[in-house]
């Protein structure tokens, strides 16, 4: 066999290693340890490649902004929806006092606990029709 410049030897690997490369070519289809080898490599240059370097953060930063884009729209839809949750539940609290309010000028505000509402409450519910 004669060597070309391009032939390089590889010594001294585990046989952990070399298991792992060889489940790595099953799984990708690869039949030789030569070409796993030699598409390492590539795929290791094309990483280290300066172009790949200046333009990784690019497409990074351009993912992020998309990512940051989608949330910050998600966060809107739910302040929206606390804030339409809150105006009901002042609306419904409105409605309560308006409804309860005659009953509550006879007492004394302060003076009613949990039980006394609750007997108000259900007093004016089985008055009204």
């Amino acid at each position: 066999m004669s060597k070309s410049k391009n032939d390089i030897h590889i010594r001294g690997l585990s046989d952990k290693t070399l298991n792992e490369l060889d489940n790595i070519m099953i799984k990708r289809g690869i039949v030789s340890r030569n070409d796993m080898i030699c598409k390492i490599i590539e795929e290791y240059v094309a990483c280290n490649n300066d172009e790949m370097v200046e333009y990784l953060p690019k497409i990074v930063r351009s993912l992020c902004e998309t990512e940051i884009k989608n949330t910050s729209a998600n966060s809107t839809e739910v302040l929206t929806d606390v804030y339409r949750t809150l105006l009901r539940l002042i609306r419904i609290t409105q409605k309560l006092e308006n409804f309860l309010y005659p009953e509550l000028d006879k007492n004394d505000v302060n003076d009613l606990n949990s039980k006394q509402l609750l007997a108000i409450i259900e007093s004016a519910e089985q008055a009204s029709p």
